[in-house]
């Protein structure tokens, strides 16, 4: 961010008061600062709000250029899985999407949170196509998404792909897992059946659902 005329002519004019040989050439002592020695229409002020003014305006041209660059960058998107998986979870059932000619790229005119269905994705890239999986969420699992919801979220994933990118796209129910293990827990707390004893939960089983989710 550029600096302020004013700031840079005081940090000018600090080092400039600070240096010995000009302190003795003026005959500076204690500790005068620039104003207090000079006048603001002094050759020596005018000449430093000249400097200021120069490095002033040279800052906000570099500014004005790195926000060009960012802008460029923005509208160069770059297709990685990590793009696609952050694409899925943005899919907005029943909202139409909107063309951007400035970034030539399709997106909502309004982010709404609670039309975003899909809460689970994993991506694969195939060599050849990119593989999606997604999911909804039905009492904090995934579920499979129903026939409409999924036939527009392949329409919204196929309109936002890079051209010339395969996708396969799908939403299955979830695999059935079996796990064998032996689990220690306190007696106090919880009983044989894995419940606790104060409120009837199962905390080993709600976190084995966790983590698998």
């Amino acid at each position: 961010m550029a600096r302020t005329i004013a700031e840079i002519k005081k940090e000018m004019t600090d080092a400039y008061m600070s240096n010995s040989i000009i302190r003795d050439i003026y005959g500076i002592t204690g500790d005068a600062d620039f104003d207090s020695v000079f006048s603001p229409v002094s050759i020596e002020s005018t000449l430093f709000y000249i400097f200021a003014a120069t490095a002033h305006v040279i800052e906000q041209m570099f500014d004005q250029f790195k926000t060009d660059v960012e802008e460029r960058i923005d509208a160069n998107i770059i297709p990685t899985v990590r793009w696609y998986h952050s694409s899925a979870l943005a899919f907005q059932y029943g909202d139409p999407l909107v063309y951007d000619p400035e970034k030539y790229q399709f997106r909502y005119s309004a982010i709404d949170e609670a039309k975003q269905l899909v809460k689970y994705v994993a991506v694969k890239d195939r060599g050849g196509s990119i593989q999606i999986l997604v999911s909804g969420d039905e009492g904090g699992l995934p579920c499979p998404l129903t026939g409409d919801v999924l036939t527009a979220f392949k329409s919204y994933m196929n309109s936002i792909k890079i051209a010339g990118v395969i996708l396969s796209i799908q939403s299955m129910k979830a695999d059935d897992i079996r796990i064998n293990a032996t689990i220690e827990v306190d007696p106090m707390v919880i009983n044989a059946s894995g419940v606790r004893l104060t409120d009837g939960s199962k905390p080993v089983l709600a976190a084995i659902n966790d983590y698998l989710k």
